[in-house]
């Protein structure tokens, strides 16, 4: 088994304005991921829930906020999905944007 820590990058091109975009993903984030939106993902320290269904949801801790870049930490997470061998293969997962 490969204990490896894995990583995937991405760029995401929004053309839309920057705060728009900024306030998406500090005040709006049941607009765009998923309704069952719980917490607050302001400030640093503050945490939120996003789930997609009963079986599926993911814990994170606002890390970092400042104009340039925000940065989540996944601190719990479960993904029922029957192929799927780590069901909370998210946990410990940095999102930074």
């Amino acid at each position: 088994m490969n204990n490896t820590p894995k990583s995937f990058r991405t760029t995401l091109i929004f053309h839309s304005p920057k705060r728009k975009i900024f306030e998406s993903l500090t005040q709006h984030i049941n607009l765009w991921w998923s309704e069952q939106f719980e917490g607050n993902a302001q400030y640093p320290g503050q945490k939120f829930t996003v789930r997609f269904g009963s079986n599926i949801y993911k814990n994170i801790e606002v890390i970092e906020r400042t104009e340039q870049k925000i940065v989540w930490h996944v601190i719990d997470a479960y993904l029922d999905f029957p192929d799927l061998s780590d069901k909370q293969e998210w946990i410990d997962t940095y999102i930074v944007w």
